[in-house]
């Protein structure tokens, strides 16, 4: 599905053909990064979590890591390239 936002930026997100659950997606303000769903991997459990993004719709129950980069909707590229260590 590829989806184009009010700025003309192109998200394309792929899916899994039988459940239609999204495994990961592509932006065109971010190329050469994909966002991956850690929820659709395998020992998704192992993962270090740096960064998270549009916090301000996970469940209420749900603990970030403190320390953690967070913001409440999509991370500024540069910001969210820092927290993953491509930026210094």
């Amino acid at each position: 599905m590829t989806i184009e936002g009010p700025s003309g930026r192109v998200s394309r997100q792929r899916m899994c053909e039988i459940c239609h659950t999204r495994i990961f997606n592509t932006n065109s303000a971010r190329p050469g990064v994909a966002v991956i769903r850690a929820g659709t991997l395998d020992r998704s459990n192992e993962l270090v979590v740096t960064a998270h993004i549009w916090t301000r719709s996970k469940q209420p129950w749900l603990e970030l890591p403190e320390g953690a980069a967070a913001w409440a909707e999509a991370a500024p590229p540069e910001e969210m390239a820092r927290a993953l260590g491509l930026l210094r």
